[in-house]
């Protein structure tokens, strides 16, 4: 219960700093700095307080606390790199910002394919396997309806004038 409350006061600092930072600095590049590294270390927090609530659990709940641990985690990347190439304007890495923060939420929702009642004493790898496919099912429709027509625009619309005329 202690780790708890620990959890909390953290989190209630960090989210006063946040408002006083937004007050204090506003819009600016450096309000907007300060305002992405209080959302990472909420991020952070979110992940240390799924870990040791996995710790605590068992069983199905474990899953559960991973699985939102492991989703929140992405989060996290996708802040962290968000952050870096917001303060030192990197475009090196946009695609995979865009990616991780339209599916970091995914692991979440394979809590939807564990099993309460046949509950197994190990990772289910049937499972992994089934939750790795749908993964790369949505990895591939992101890629194909949003990430190629936005760099192939102009491409696209030339073959469409070739094939069809004006």
């Amino acid at each position: 219960m202690r780790s708890l409350g620990t959890a909390l006061i953290a989190g209630f600092v960090l989210l006063v700093v946040q408002v006083g930072g937004v007050v204090a600095l506003g819009t600016s590049p450096h309000g907007s700095f300060v305002s992405n590294l209080i959302q990472l270390g909420l991020g952070i927090l979110v992940v240390i307080a799924s870990l040791r609530a996995a710790h605590r659990s068992e069983a199905l709940g474990r899953h559960i606390w991973r699985l939102v641990a492991l989703a929140y985690a992405l989060w996290g990347v996708a802040q962290a790199l968000s952050t870096y190439g917001d303060a030192f304007s990197s475009g090196l890495v946009d695609w995979l910002v865009n990616l991780l923060f339209w599916f970091w939420f995914v692991p979440i929702g394979m809590a939807l394919f564990l099993e309460s009642d046949s509950e197994p004493a190990e990772f289910d790898w049937l499972v992994a396997t089934d939750c790795i496919q749908a993964f790369l099912f949505w990895i591939a429709a992101y890629v194909y309806f949003f990430l190629i027509p936005s760099r192939f625009e102009g491409m696209i619309a030339l073959a469409h004038v070739c094939t069809f005329g004006l």
